[in-house]
């Protein structure tokens, strides 16, 4: 089901956060694969009207995935086993 619309609810933002690319497999029991990594960006830049922002690992990988969409580095602190600090971005089409 498409999400775009002639005239999108400009009410509505969607956020997606999906599962990681580089850790994505051993962070999750349910990650995504390349074709899944994909198919997420074609639907959030094709058939998604309503402004939207999206939460990654920073890679290269995502980065060519999103061309030409905002994006803005994030630091992000983790604490699972030990205390990290990771590179993430933000992509954002409104």
């Amino acid at each position: 089901r498409s999400l775009r619309s002639e005239t999108p609810d400009r009410r509505v933002v969607v956020f997606a956060d999906p599962p990681y690319w580089t850790q994505g497999p051993r962070l999750y029991r349910r990650s995504f694969d390349a074709s899944e990594h994909a198919r997420l960006a074609d639907a959030l830049l094709n058939d998604v009207a309503a402004p939207w922002l999206l939460t990654y690992d920073d890679a290269p990988e995502i980065r060519a995935l999103y061309p030409g969409v905002e994006a803005r580095p994030l630091s992000a602190s983790y604490c699972a086993a030990r205390r990290k600090t990771g590179a993430e971005i933000l992509f954002s089409r409104f």
